[in-house]
């Protein structure tokens, strides 16, 4: 049976609003997206990601009008993503629950409009891929590269060099090649403009190739000079050039002057392509179709209902919170009073600081619980820092201690010479681990069960002294003979 044509727009007039509705209940992760954008110059690119995808949908509009064919099993993927969602948001997993929000969009016109229209708008909806969270991990990698490459041309170049880890000693003074150094934010943004010409201006994947790889090309070479010029620059002039403070606008100059000449080069040869726009003309759907949508609709209103109603009537915040595994018999330390040792918990419901004698070493202990976690004062978070200020991790290992629990040993170096060794393991409720990640997920594991997680760090930190060479052997001793007495 097939439903008329009149009741056509009354059916995706429904399933506009819902989608704006649903949109409107994830306001609060759009608000902290748009703020990560703002902040973090690698993806400083995705305020003009979302635009130019309904743009792309615009052009090929002519295709909404095929008949829908909504597919339950896109539907239902639909669902677990809005669910992700609903949980990455109440433990504060941003990666994930950025990504869930970004891919609602494509993921709802998928499942409404079914498979064969997905296919046309492949690339439009595929375009979302350069707002994703996702490319982090690539800022280290090109980090080592550009250092490697900026110390072998100023070598080239017959500049004095000195290189240590990350930083290049010249003799007027030093730079080091941070993770934004590495130039993450100058190839996402060639590659998104980059693939964006070669679908629109390309038909043959021969040329639509030629391009991609010469966007990446110059994203990362342009990167490449910058650097080295900088250096360079600042070797001649005594580090008293103006860009020693602020190079930032001069690489974007750098690279749209790289980048705009080869747009316009590349156009030169550019191809008339079709749009897809396989038509129909038959514009009614079948009422298993209707079915379809609506029950899709629904499953997703009951998601963003079950996290409203988390918002409106949370479980209880745990009371009584008290030192559950560090020794009771132990000298308090008021944290601030002290310079040993200062992790950094940012929004701690409260915390704990011991000191005790154990042989001929002083063992220093920390506990830092969140009875709740929200508005970036969380237990896993890049603001915390168990280790203190000016501790790089030189070693880190994991051990199971007596069969019972997982604790991680990070073996640290201060910039100053002096060595640590720090022991330490997370709680949710009575679960413990050792792996962030598992945090988390024990996290939700305590909202599915209806309780508000008490999550918390324990942590054990041995100074290294010449006669303690193995402070991680003594860390587990220690943790053998005393944790929970």
């Amino acid at each position: 049976m097939a439903v008329h044509r009149f009741k056509f727009i009354w059916i995706y007039s429904t399933l506009i609003g819902s989608a704006v509705l649903l949109n409107l209940a994830m306001f609060p992760t759009w608000s902290k997206m748009f703020a990560f954008w703002v902040r973090t110059s690698a993806y400083q690119h995705a305020f003009l990601v979302l635009p130019i995808m309904l743009y792309l949908l615009w052009r090929q509009r002519s295709v909404f009008v095929q008949p829908a064919q909504p597919s339950g099993v896109v539907w239902s993927l639909l669902g677990a993503l809005t669910l992700a969602w609903v949980f990455a948001q109440l433990v504060n997993i941003e990666i994930v629950e950025f990504s869930a929000a970004l891919l609602f969009f494509p993921g709802l016109i998928w499942a409404a409009f079914g498979h064969r229209l997905a296919r046309l708008l492949w690339f439009p909806l595929a375009y979302i891929v350069f707002a994703l969270p996702w490319w982090g991990g690539l800022a280290v990698p090109l980090q080592n590269v550009t250092a490697f490459i900026a110390a072998e041309a100023l070598h080239l170049a017959g500049v004095p060099i000195y290189i240590e880890g990350h930083y290049i000693h010249i003799p007027a003074g030093k730079f080091e090649i941070e993770e934004a150094c590495g130039g993450l934010h100058y190839l996402l943004s060639a590659l998104a403009l980059g693939v964006l010409l070669a679908y629109t201006e390309f038909l043959a994947w021969r040329r639509r190739a030629l391009v991609v790889v010469a966007a990446f090309s110059v994203g990362i070479i342009a990167n490449w000079i910058r650097v080295v010029t900088v250096i360079g620059v600042g070797h001649v002039t005594e580090m008293r050039h103006p860009w020693m403070q602020d190079h930032l606008l001069m690489g974007w100059w750098l690279f749209f002057g790289m980048l705009l000449p080869g747009i316009a080069l590349a156009l030169r040869w550019r191809q008339h392509v079709p749009l897809p726009c396989n038509v129909n003309g038959n514009t009614n759907m079948t009422t298993a179709s209707v079915r379809v949508m609506f029950s899709g609709i629904a499953a997703l209103c009951v998601c963003i209902g079950l996290r409203i109603g988390l918002e409106l009537n949370p479980p209880p915040v745990p009371e009584n919170v008290t030192r559950v595994f560090l020794p009771q018999q132990a000298e308090v330390v008021a944290i601030q009073t002290q310079s040993v040792w200062r992790p950094k918990f940012v929004g701690a419901t409260s915390q704990w600081m011991l000191k005790r004698q154990f042989g001929q070493q002083t063992v220093w202990s920390y506990e830092a619980f969140y009875a709740t976690q929200r508005g970036g004062n969380e237990l896993v978070s890049s603001t915390n820092d168990v280790a203190g200020e000016g501790w790089e991790v030189e070693r880190q290992m994991f051990h199971l201690v007596d069969n019972t629990f997982e604790v991680a040993i990070s073996e640290l170096q201060h910039v100053s010479g002096a060595k640590r060794s720090i022991a330490y393991w997370y709680s949710v409720d009575t679960a413990t681990t050792a792996r962030s990640w598992r945090e988390k997920y024990l996290e939700v594991i305590s909202w599915v069960q209806g309780r508000r997680p008490l999550a918390a760090i324990h942590a054990v930190m041995l100074p290294v002294t010449t006669e303690n060479n193995s402070g991680s052997e003594a860390l587990l001793n220690f943790i053998k003979k005393n944790i929970g007495r």
